[in-house]
């Protein structure tokens, strides 16, 4: 069954959301999907996911494009996770459509100034070379389209951040971030045909999903898994604990079902834990 995005309307017709956020009611077109679900013979796979949420599913539909059998632990009802009631946008350098945006006077002075800043360690400092070069080259250009590369996304970024964050990390997530939005595209993901500053973001880089909320990337992300016959789900299942082998080499996972039913599951090449992080644990957040 394909998720019609209609189907996300109250009863009245207008496109709001179906279920209630407050009350953690997952909305029923994901429950209703029809996805491979594990057997209780089942317990080998390539890999396991933990969570159902936009990381583990994307994680899960990559894995499985490259011949893995792929399953996925999620402990709600329904697959979703915080990118369901998320605001629906990804940001990406974009030359096509920032083309079509011009470059004023107050992001001339926002590059320039961020280039001023001293440099908190040797990457940081290459970084801010290759940028500045990039902005020198566009200077003595007359285009006044708006300037950005994945390296001013890298600057920004860590910048934005304190200079706390890991920068080889961030590196990784900007230089990859149109490639990765591309293969967005890929499955079925639609975005408008515009780029903005979304909320929180730090340049005219968004993309911005016509459907309400995250529901147009779950949508996209179910159909692959309806169509992915290597990708298996389970929900109302958590995972209590993790396998190792005799190297100490994480081997698999131990779940409980809603019935307290414990369950082994064991992985010939990895688990990736997308579980979320620790933003429900008061306990975490007080230290």
């Amino acid at each position: 069954m394909k998720y019609d995005f209609d189907r996300i309307t109250d009863r009245s017709g207008t496109n709001s959301l179906k279920w209630n956020v407050a009350e953690n009611e997952l909305p029923m077109w994901v429950a209703d999907m029809d996805f491979t679900t594990a057997t209780n013979d089942e317990s080998i796979y390539d890999v396991i996911v933990v969570g159902g949420g936009g990381a583990g599913l994307v994680s899960a539909i990559s894995a499985a494009q490259q011949g893995a059998s792929v399953l996925i632990v999620e402990k709600n009802g329904a697959i979703g996770g915080n990118l369901l009631i998320s605001g629906g946008i990804y940001n990406c350098p974009d030359s096509e459509l920032q083309s079509k945006v011009k470059l004023n006077e107050a992001k001339r002075k926002q590059i320039e100034d961020e280039l001023k800043i001293t440099a908190v360690n040797e990457k940081h400092k290459k970084i801010q070379e290759i940028v500045s070069k990039q902005w020198t080259l566009l200077q003595q250009k007359t285009d006044d389209t708006l300037f950005d590369s994945p390296e001013w996304y890298t600057l920004q970024t860590f910048d934005g951040g304190d200079f706390i964050g890991d920068l080889d990390l961030i590196e990784i997530m900007c230089q990859n971030s149109e490639s990765a939005y591309r293969w967005l595209v890929s499955l079925g993901t639609e975005f408008r045909n515009t780029i903005t500053q979304g909320p929180g973001s730090l340049w005219q880089r968004t993309h911005s999903s016509p459907h309400i909320l995250g529901t147009g990337f779950i949508a996209s992300y179910a159909n692959q898994l309806v169509e992915q016959d290597k990708i298996h789900l389970i929900t109302n299942t958590s995972v209590i604990n993790l396998l190792f082998d005799d190297n100490g080499t994480v081997s698999g996972v131990i779940t409980k079902n809603n019935e307290n039913t414990e369950k082994k599951y064991y992985s010939k090449k990895g688990v990736i834990l997308a579980s979320g992080g620790y933003s429900a644990n008061k306990e975490l957040i007080n230290k």
